[in-house]
């Protein structure tokens, strides 16, 4: 998620939920990447502004709501910042989904930033997952739709996801729910966003990213998770984050501290969970 400068300290804290991600993050930037989820980017500093790049164009905000599977960079040099990735399977997710239709990203309004900054802060600080639907309710005036995830793929995805390994063909997976290969296929791009083969590559590195904060050893992690060597796992995290995993475990177990003077800082707040 950063590039290689070196002149000032890094630091990223990551918690995962079931189909969220939550990442507090200073002096972060990313080198090009997409993923498959709905990411809201929000800056924690007043004065400071978080500058976003996608294909030929630059917007600079307080706060950012970005579609998926756009190639973007996130540059948030000397700055605290919220990253909240909304995963494919989230119930709400569709809901984000139509915010995006008609813009790759939407730079937020700084009433709504503070006002989704501080339910991100509370959620976490409570130990809650974050409820992305009170976090639409802030975000958007529009009502509701009443689309609904398929429950013949809900059911798939909720099979994969527990598996240990992510590596499982698409028509085992067919089978287990009574579909013919071609049509699960169909309905899974469909329902999720991107393709069956892209979406256990996102799962896999998904762990893979959980076991850098425990596992030393990098090829150990590839192996464990299913990616056929380091260069693989490399690969993949740099095109999904925008970082490879060595620069991402330097700057989690550097375990920094830096002096903020914000009331909302990444440090104090992340510090907390500790």
């Amino acid at each position: 998620m950063l590039s290689n400068i070196q002149a000032a300290p890094k630091v990223i804290r990551q918690y995962k939920h079931a189909t969220s991600e939550l990442n507090f993050l200073y002096n972060v930037s990313t080198k090009w990447h997409q993923h498959p989820c709905i990411q809201l980017s929000l800056s924690l500093h007043r004065h400071e502004l978080l500058t976003l790049s996608i294909q030929d164009k630059t917007h600079s905000s307080h706060g950012f709501l970005i579609r998926s599977n756009v190639m973007h960079k996130l540059d948030s040099s000397n700055t605290c910042s919220i990253t909240l990735l909304i995963e494919p399977i989230d119930e709400h997710y569709h809901l984000f989904s139509h915010l995006t239709e008609e813009l790759a990203v939407i730079s937020l309004g700084y009433d709504d930033i503070v006002a989704v900054t501080d339910y991100l802060i509370k959620s976490f600080l409570c130990g809650e997952k974050p409820d992305t639907f009170a976090i639409y309710l802030l975000l958007s005036s529009y009502p509701p739709c009443h689309c609904q995830f398929d429950k013949r793929i809900l059911k798939a995805v909720t099979f994969i996801e527990s598996l240990s390994v992510k590596r499982i063909s698409s028509r085992q997976v067919a089978d287990k729910i009574y579909l013919s290969e071609s049509r699960f296929l169909h309905l899974f791009r469909d329902q999720v966003g991107i393709n069956f083969r892209a979406y256990l590559l996102w799962l896999r590195l998904s762990d893979a990213i959980e076991e850098i904060y425990m596992t030393d050893s990098l090829t150990l992690i590839a192996n464990n998770c299913g990616f056929s060597d380091t260069a693989h796992f490399s690969r993949t995290c740099k095109m999904a984050y925008g970082i490879r995993p060595s620069d991402l475990k330097y700057i989690i177990q550097q375990n920094l501290q830096f002096n903020c003077n914000t009331a909302q800082c990444l440090y104090n707040i992340s510090k907390q969970a500790i």
